[in-house]
């Protein structure tokens, strides 16, 4: 066969023979070059965005607690849905009050029928549930109030006792039983504070003891019951966090049944008796 002369040509002068084969589909490098850049400002857009969203709802989280740090509007619609319902008496419930570990003890599950609710949010202090007291424990006109006292502040053990003094004795004004509740032991594996959690824990619950027999109130042991080796949460309790498992969980449940089947009919306190003695002496 006879070769081309125009491959010849195109082999003197170093270019490629001709295709053969039929026209081809060039793609210009800058068409190439415009659409990688394209697509990959697409790409930094969506990512902008989605960071976008996430800072601004970061941004908001910082500014409701900015706005509200003690968290005074978590159960305001739930308070009010309470005192509205047909069920609501007051002077009849008890209200679990805390942080962490009330707000994981799940008692709406197992105690909604016994008229025990359930005031606890995590990430809280005793100076945070200083300023919650009135709106989700007083304005509920319970019976009972039950005071778990948080354990990150275990590091500031004379504050926490003054505050929960001031707090009991506040209840008791208001003509509420308030209940003492010891703090329950730590896993051994996440005793990470400096100087030991258990140490520290062992010393404050004394303290609480102490400050329930001043004030003749009850105390709730949640730590005897858990307390395994070395003053350490029991084994069989302990769960991935530093707060126990189910099974310790419903050891809290049972011991403070047992506690408030044991408590005596409440009367109003002495301090309930004189304010109101002195708001009816006020009336016209």
């Amino acid at each position: 066969m006879a070769e081309d002369p125009k491959d010849k040509r195109a082999q003197a002068s170093g270019e490629a023979p001709a295709s053969t084969s039929g026209p081809s589909l060039r793609v210009s490098p800058i068409l190439l070059g415009v659409g990688l850049l394209a697509s990959i400002s697409l790409v930094l857009s969506l990512g902008g965005t989605l960071k976008a969203n996430n800072y601004r709802k970061q941004f908001d989280v910082v500014l409701q607690a900015a706005k509200d740090p003690a968290k005074m509007t978590h159960f305001q619609e739930a308070n009010t849905r309470l005192m509205a319902s047909n069920a609501y008496e007051p002077g009849t419930l008890a209200v679990i009050y805390g942080a962490d570990l009330g707000h994981y003890w799940h008692l709406s599950d197992s105690l909604q029928d016994d008229g025990i609710v359930n005031r606890s949010l995590p990430d809280q202090d005793m100076t945070k549930l200083m300023l919650r007291f009135e709106q989700d424990v007083l304005s509920l006109e319970p019976e009972i109030v039950v005071l778990l006292p948080p354990v990150r502040c275990v590091s500031k053990g004379r504050l926490m006792i003054v505050q929960a003094r001031a707090l009991c004795t506040t209840a008791q004004a208001y003509g509420l039983q308030p209940i003492l509740a010891r703090i329950p032991p730590v896993p051994a594996a996440l005793d990470t504070l400096a100087g030991g959690y258990y140490g520290r824990i062992l010393a404050i619950n004394r303290g609480i003891d102490e400050l329930a027999a001043n004030l003749n109130i009850p105390i709730l042991d949640l730590f005897t019951p858990l307390t395994g080796a070395n003053y350490y949460l029991f084994s069989e309790y302990c769960g991935p966090n530093i707060w126990p498992n189910a099974r310790g969980y419903q050891t809290m449940t049972e011991e403070l049944h047992a506690l408030m089947d044991a408590l005596p009919t409440p009367v109003p306190s002495e301090g309930l008796k004189k304010a109101e003695d002195t708001m009816r002496m006020a009336e016209p």
